[in-house]
């Protein structure tokens, strides 16, 4: 017979918005300890007094509240936790802004003096393609990780890894027909086109010609795109030679990690962001083909590297863009808003020496440690995450932060006489 549990859980919220950041020192905090042994509930947080509260469906949750998460158990009789903000994300202002309302792993604290008031120490978690970290209040996603020497077969020894693997990125973005320029399906416009009516003495067609350098040609190096709102077509090197403008470069002093700033990286006439990496079919028969608007961030395939990129972060309507290249050749990668990381980042919201990457080069397992920093270091959960017995999982959803253990339910002495007579019964 399967074993029955409960679940544990210790909700701690900051009673006020910061950003979507904690100040894990910060006593201004409400608590509560909930314990359920139901076999689905609802937990979620009071708009007005931040109380804690549960129900058993999702109807019975008034709109003005927030939603934390779900706990459902399986049939096993152990609890998986679910977010209830499910649907995948695309890449603008918005829906990354709304991952901060999801479940996150809080990542292991390097702290040796057990002096914080919060110590988490979760089971490592190997970071993945795909997966999305928060440093501070700055996103990034690991859109490239690339290490030969190794199977992966590393996802296997944490469940915590299997969830992410599954639920695949935050939606790789691939251009639509009418995004790129193919002769195939334009003829028609070509035939619709009046010369009268160009633009310039040039004889510029604005339904056909690159907007920089009014060019009408189109290849597969070179393809003609259509990335934001406007309705022009901009040649592929005309874009990157135009961003390439706004780009800073830099390297840490052992030349391991390259980083790009962008300062602007969107349309400047609509404002729309560009995409760092998007892909096109050309054809039916064709293979996807990958692009990048920074020269630069394609590597050897032989070589073990990563690269992050920082999500949508607008201010003053221009799209800031950090991008770091990270050869995997040390066993330690540093981040932080000093000069002396590897990765710097100079928001305010990063500590001095905030958090590093710890890459074993024997089989290519690589983990994120917190180095005590003030407003932590997580990654985000896409789904769903399960529970193992007598295991305490520390997560952050908005500004809640929340350990949760799962425990075998206390059987009482009528419980346990119960199915002692029923063992009897089946021995006779």
């Amino acid at each position: 017979m399967d074993k029955d549990y409960e679940l544990i859980s210790d909700f701690k919220t900051w009673r006020n918005e910061n950003a979507g950041i904690f100040d894990y020192t910060n006593a201004d905090i409400t608590e509560v300890t909930h314990t359920t042994d139901e076999e689905d509930t609802y937990y979620y947080r009071t708009k007005a007094t931040n109380k804690i509260k549960t129900c058993k469906k999702h109807i019975e949750i008034p709109n003005e509240h927030i939603i934390l998460c779900r706990a459902r158990k399986n049939n096993k009789k152990q609890y998986e936790l679910i977010n209830v903000l499910r649907k995948k994300m695309k890449k603008n202002i918005v829906n990354i802004d709304s991952l901060d309302h999801k479940m996150w792993l809080v990542m292991n604290s390097e702290n040796k003096d057990n002096k914080e008031k919060y110590i988490y120490k979760n089971k490592n978690y190997y970071l993945m393609e795909n997966d999305i970290i928060k440093i501070g209040r700055k996103k990034y996603e690991i859109i490239k990780l690339n290490i030969p020497m190794t199977s992966n077969s590393y996802e296997e020894k944490n469940s915590l890894n299997d969830l992410n693997k599954r639920h695949g990125p935050v939606f790789d973005i691939q251009l639509k027909p009418n995004q790129y320029f193919n002769e195939t399906t334009q003829k028609n416009s070509y035939e619709t086109v009046n010369i009268e009516d160009s633009d310039s003495n040039l004889g510029y067609n604005p339904e056909k010609d690159c907007r920089i350098c009014f060019g009408s040609d189109s290849t597969e190096e070179n393809p003609k795109l259509k990335l934001c709102n406007c309705h022009n077509y901009y040649h592929y090197n005309c874009i990157k030679q135009f961003l390439k403008n706004n780009i800073t470069i830099s390297e840490n002093h052992k030349g391991t990690v390259t980083a790009y700033f962008c300062n602007k990286f969107n349309c400047e006439v609509c404002k729309e962001p560009f995409p760092l990496k998007f892909t096109i079919k050309f054809n039916e028969n064709s293979e996807l083909k990958t692009y990048y608007l920074i020269d630069g961030l394609e590597m050897p395939e032989n070589t073990n590297y990563l690269i992050l990129e920082s999500l949508t972060y607008l201010k003053d309507k221009q799209n800031l863009k950090n991008v770091f290249v990270v050869k995997l050749q040390d066993s330690e990668i540093t981040i932080g808003r000093s000069e002396t990381n590897d990765i710097v980042d100079n928001d305010i919201s990063v500590s001095r020496h905030h958090a590093s990457m710890q890459f074993n080069q024997e089989n290519g397992e690589i983990t994120l440690v917190n180095k005590s920093s003030k407003f932590g270091i997580l990654v985000l959960i896409k789904d769903s995450i399960k529970l193992f017995p007598n295991e305490t999982v520390y997560l952050q959803i908005g500004r809640t932060f929340v350990n949760l253990v799962q425990k075998e339910k206390n059987l009482t002495s009528e419980k346990v006489e119960e199915e002692e007579e029923e063992k009897e019964e089946l021995n006779i």
